[in-house]
């Protein structure tokens, strides 16, 4: 009962008010001096950052416009290193892989076929260096 008595009269009033603020916030009379207080304000403030800059500056400082050329500085070198990173992570893994193709031990076929491979060509090299045989008409 309360609530609803209390929620009814705040609607009212909610209401009245925002047709007042609506009719006098587009008034003429109200606009100009906020908008020059406004325009003073923005002013005073730019003053003042210039004064702060300037003084900050002469301590020997660093301005917020030297902080923000240092970070961009910074900001491209951690993207340098981080590019620099992943190529040699993949130079990495490119020396990998051919290293582990040229350690992988070969297959059982593979063994054979190789080492049937080395004793023919143990044999063809025997032959090869073997002293010639004479051709001597057999008695």
């Amino acid at each position: 009962m309360v609530w609803d008595a209390w929620k009814k009269s705040f609607d009212t009033w909610e209401d009245r008010t925002a047709k007042l603020l609506e009719v006098a916030l587009k008034s003429p009379v109200v606009l100009r001096p906020a908008a020059a207080a406004l325009t003073a304000g923005l002013r005073a403030k730019a003053a003042a950052d210039k004064v702060a800059t300037y003084v900050v500056g002469h301590m020997g400082l660093p301005t917020k416009a030297d902080q923000e050329r240092a970070l961009h500085a910074i900001y491209r070198l951690e993207s340098r290193i981080i590019d620099l990173e992943e190529k040699l992570d993949a130079e990495r893994e490119e020396k990998r892989t051919i290293t582990v193709r040229e350690a992988k031990p070969a297959e059982p076929r593979e063994r054979e076929a190789l080492s049937a491979h080395d004793e023919t060509q143990k044999t063809l090299v025997g032959l090869a260096h073997a002293p010639a045989e004479t051709t001597e008409p057999r008695k």
